[in-house]
């Protein structure tokens, strides 16, 4: 994957939930709140968030590897480190 198609996917998914996450607060502190949407906040935060830091990730690696695109080791290691982050986070909330 080229760097700039991850670059505009990675700004169009964070945009989206940076206006989701900023929409849902505005809306809470006006006490207005869309039964529908805050039901489904968390899913569309987890849909546009996650793959937005995962493409971050593998960009980062393959400029570390000096990579001239993004390969598809890059994108295996930023998945296990997203995979083993989210494992990292549901361990320690079941233990505290």
């Amino acid at each position: 994957m080229e760097f700039s198609t991850a670059k505009w996917i990675a700004s169009i998914l964070g945009l989206l939930s940076v206006i989701t996450i900023t929409v849902y607060f505005v809306l809470e502190e006006k006490e207005i709140m869309i039964p529908a949407f805050s039901a489904s906040f968390m899913t569309i935060v987890t849909i546009t968030l996650l793959p937005a830091v995962f493409l971050l990730g593998a960009m980062m690696m393959a400029e570390a590897k000096k990579e001239d695109k993004i390969s598809g080791k890059s994108l295996q290691r930023a998945l296990v480190l997203i995979v083993g982050l989210l494992i990292f986070r549901l361990l320690t909330g079941y233990f505290s």
